[in-house]
């Protein structure tokens, strides 16, 4: 069995490591889970495209994203997530970074009784119709409602639709520059 200083001093590491779901339950409960998320937008029409979230624990409107994974740089983890949820690869340098990040307390759920922290680092991409086209239909089933597909809301619409405050926030930071 290998010690903590092992892991640390990157000995003998597996190139990608795998936690399994009762491991990476445990981690989530006593460590700040980090993740690169994703705001599709068109600035000419100042509008945003969600896609609908079905995986627990984020349900409803929300980025494409994912967990942060060690060795990666952000850009490198947001082209990373974005390709494998949507099926479309962008080079990482196109994200650009939204000057936000958010400490997401999640409330207590069913899946995690006792809550958990998130912290995420927000990116915008401006995709032509095509893009759009491609991300909307090649949305990663595990993840998302694929028949919803891709929609686009202004910032009134979001309002309406009740989606959390950070969404609101990343929308006026991203769009509305």
């Amino acid at each position: 069995m290998k010690s903590l200083y092992d892991y640390t001093q990157g000995k003998d590491l597996p190139e990608k490591p795998f936690l399994d779901d009762d491991c990476y339950g445990k981690s989530i409960l006593v460590n700040v889970n980090s993740c690169t998320d994703c705001l599709i937008i068109n600035k000419e029409r100042q509008t945003a495209f969600f896609p609908v979230r079905i995986a627990k624990t984020g349900e409803g409107f929300w980025f494409i994203g994912g967990v942060w994974k060690a060795r990666l740089s952000a850009r490198e983890n947001m082209a990373g997530v974005f390709e494998r949820e949507t099926s479309l690869k962008i080079s990482p340098e196109k994200f650009q970074r939204v000057p936000f990040a958010d400490e997401d307390g999640l409330a207590p759920r069913t899946l995690w009784p006792t809550g958990r922290n998130d912290m995420h680092f927000f990116f915008s991409i401006e995709l032509n119709d095509e893009e759009i086209q491609q991300v909307s239909q090649n949305l990663d089933a595990k993840e998302y409602d694929t028949k919803a597909g891709l929609q686009e809301f202004s910032y009134e619409d979001l309002k309406s639709a009740g989606v959390r405050d950070i969404v609101l926030d990343c929308f006026r930071l991203a769009v509305e520059k």
